[in-house]
């Protein structure tokens, strides 16, 4: 996974809307399926601030996106001086929700199984009692 935020210099937030659609879109579009997830957050202090949430199946596969012209319309941007500041965290996925890449029907069932699951399940009014 990948967490970038950025400062996106106000004069250009327009632009930088358009390119940033186009770069989260088109990677959730890639052929062969290696971004499981791009997500684009606006900070609700700073209109011209923004985080991107970016998943992608295994190393090979950011390599595939940072081939594709999106992410180039995305790197002309930065490098036409259209964002202030950036800072970028990579991550490896320990939880993850995507159903491809976590079988989560197992991972209830080993939850149902669990004693100690049930009980708080019983607390909360959320797991009817067994006979």
């Amino acid at each position: 996974a990948i967490v970038v935020n950025v400062e996106v210099d106000p004069a250009r937030l327009d632009e930088f809307l358009t390119v940033i659609e186009l770069d989260a879109v088109g990677s959730r579009m890639e052929p062969d399926g290696g971004c499981v997830r791009f997500d684009v957050l606006r900070d609700q202090s700073a209109d011209n601030k923004f985080v991107f949430y970016e998943v992608y199946r295994d190393a090979e596969a950011v390599a595939v996106h940072r081939s594709t012209p999106h992410f180039q319309a995305w790197t002309d941007f930065k490098a036409s001086g259209g964002v202030l500041s950036q800072s970028v965290v990579k991550a490896d996925a320990i939880m993850f929700s995507d159903g491809d890449l976590v079988d989560a029907d197992s991972i209830f069932t080993d939850f149902e199984e669990n004693e100690e699951f049930r009980m708080l399940e019983d607390q909360n009014g959320r797991h009817a009692p067994q006979a």
